[in-house]
């Protein structure tokens, strides 16, 4: 979590995180981000959609630092 949450939940406008339960007992942890908490699944495919970018934006970069191309 972290910074890669912090990073997702302003790119997405939405908040992460806060209270919630572990072991059945409630933890009040404090907010990531300034939007909205209530996320639904067409937030759910925008973040993924966003994951993939990422991730072949990163594949891209390893593969140049490596000195190689996708063709």
């Amino acid at each position: 979590a972290g910074w890669p949450e912090a990073a997702m939940a302003g790119a997405l406008g939405v908040r992460l995180s806060g209270p919630r339960i572990y072991g059945g007992k409630p933890t009040i942890e404090p907010w990531v981000g300034d939007g909205s908490a209530e996320i639904g699944p067409a937030k759910l495919r925008q973040a993924l959609r966003l994951a993939d970018r990422v991730w072949l934006l990163v594949l891209v970069a390893v593969l140049g630092f490596c000195g190689l191309s996708l063709t």
